[in-house]
């Protein structure tokens, strides 16, 4: 799928199941990652909260990876490594092995 084209899914499509979550952690090789990582939750602000916290590390010397949803622009930011999004062809490639 080109990064382009999600836009045009439908806004209420079906919940996404555990299943096909699963499924992309595990073409990430995320399923039971070795490093820490931090779950933000809630009904609103996780957003801001996610970047706050995401720059609080980075200036701390951590290194950082980001995703957020959605995207405010472009769909390339919603993940990001040291605040940076990452190049829009990986994820387009890394989309067509899901």
């Amino acid at each position: 799928m080109k990064l382009d084209e999600i836009d045009l899914l439908p806004r209420f499509s079906p919940p996404l199941q555990l299943e096909r979550v699963t499924r992309v952690l595990s073409a990430l090789d995320l399923l039971n990652p070795d490093f820490p990582w931090v779950h933000v939750a809630g009904t609103k602000g996780k957003g801001s909260t996610s970047v706050f916290l995401a720059n609080i590390l980075s200036a701390a010397n951590y290194k950082t990876g980001l995703f957020l949803s959605p995207h405010l622009s472009n769909p390339n930011e919603r993940i990001s490594i040291q605040l940076t999004p990452v190049d829009q062809a990986y994820l387009e490639n890394a989309s067509l092995e899901v």
